[in-house]
């Protein structure tokens, strides 16, 4: 699956960071997660349990991007 290529989830950065992350960071993050729940809907789909566990973050290449799983 594609997830295994992926790094790990947005909660478990967090949790690893001391529950704590940079500000510049977070507001990047923020961006990032409305539009990827802005793409699913537009396929027509509805995600309705969405968690910090859903997003995921990339290992090496563009660490900073977010995936939604």
């Amino acid at each position: 699956m594609m997830l295994n290529f992926l790094g790990p989830s947005l909660d478990l950065y967090m949790m690893n960071n001391g529950g704590k992350i940079d500000l510049k960071l977070a507001l990047d993050f923020r961006v990032q997660m409305i539009e990827r729940i802005q793409i699913v809907h537009s396929k027509g789909y509805i995600h309705r349990d969405i968690r910090p566990e859903d997003f995921l973050k990339k290992k090496k290449k563009r660490p900073n991007k977010l995936y939604l799983a």
